[in-house]
């Protein structure tokens, strides 16, 4: 029994030596191996751009992340570079003339005035880039889709009352 036991030590302390021994010349031979890609090929690799673009403010690449609030595409370089990349619409804000985005929060989607907080204008539905055919007093026309799929148009202006069927084949 005793005879069992100490042939099992002293197995198991062989493999440990051998172990330390494996790990040791490995340590001393890796930095002698010669890496597999040449230099001009390295370089050719990080010249080449991210199939998204690149970043307006630092020239990054952007990168696909997915978050609280889905996915979405921003730079590769954050936490220095805070750039998320936003749909824009075709119109500006009509109260000072800045771009009007889409923007995501926990109560759903939004299109807002890129200016915020000095600008708090603000749609809180889906939006067509069409101007109203009646009044054109707005670039653009309420979008809202009903269970069955159906789309309709309104004008945001209260005075006109324009109500407009949309194909169901236009996204």
């Amino acid at each position: 029994m005793f005879i069992k036991k100490s042939a099992t030590f002293v197995w198991s302390v062989v493999a440990i030596i051998a172990l330390v021994i494996l790990s040791i010349v490995c340590w001393r031979v890796s930095p002698t191996i010669k890496k597999t890609t040449e230099p001009s090929e390295a370089s050719a690799q990080k010249k080449q751009r991210s199939p998204l673009g690149s970043c307006e403010k630092c020239d990054k690449p952007l990168r696909k992340v997915h978050g609280r609030f889905g996915d979405f595409i921003s730079c590769s370089g954050y936490p220095e570079c805070t750039y998320i990349q936003r749909k824009k619409a075709s119109f500006c804000c009509p109260q000072c003339a800045g771009c009007i985005e889409e923007r995501k929060w926990s109560g759903g989607t939004l299109w807002g005035c890129s200016k915020y907080p000095q600008c708090r204008y603000a749609i809180f539905s889906d939006i067509e880039d069409s101007p109203c055919s009646e009044c054109d007093k707005f670039a653009y026309m309420i979008k809202k889709t009903d269970e069955d799929g159906n789309v309709t148009l309104t004008c945001p202006n209260e005075n006109c009352k324009k109500f407009a069927q949309a194909d169901a084949n236009k996204p």
